[in-house]
């Protein structure tokens, strides 16, 4: 975990072929590695993002952008780079930075089911335009 240097009788093996030293077997992590942190950073940002695009979609300023069909499908692929493709990742980003040893904080839950929230509502929007289109 720290990277430091042990010997063969100081190395704890654990599953998945983890190795750690006696200091940080003996106090794991409580807080988030830098890595984790740049993980969660960026589940938030692509939650955001994708929460204005929704938020921009439901106040209905786009609807008198699709007049014609072509027009209609040019902006659900724009909804579609805009909207759901961040919040795909910001998912991804939110599960890669869960660890199945080390605790997840709540900021950690709360950016990644942000995402999925996101994720069902575009999927609902999608739904609901087919069955009228």
């Amino acid at each position: 975990m720290c990277g430091g240097y042990m010997c063969n009788t100081c190395d704890f093996a654990l599953p998945g072929g983890v190795h750690i030293c006696p200091s940080c077997a003996a106090a794991p992590k409580t807080n988030l590695s830098p890595r984790r942190k740049k993980l969660l950073i960026g589940a938030y940002i692509t939650a955001s993002w994708s929460t204005v695009g929704l938020g921009i979609v439901f106040s209905g300023v786009l609807k008198e952008m699709a007049d014609n069909k072509s027009d209609a499908t040019a902006l659900g692929l724009v909804m579609m780079i805009f909207i759901l493709v961040p919040s795909i990742i910001g998912t991804c980003l939110g599960f890669s930075a869960m660890h199945k040893r080390l605790p997840t904080p709540i900021s950690l839950w709360v950016a990644t089911i942000w995402n999925v929230i996101i994720l069902a509502c575009f999927a609902l929007l999608f739904i609901v335009g087919a069955a009228k289109g």
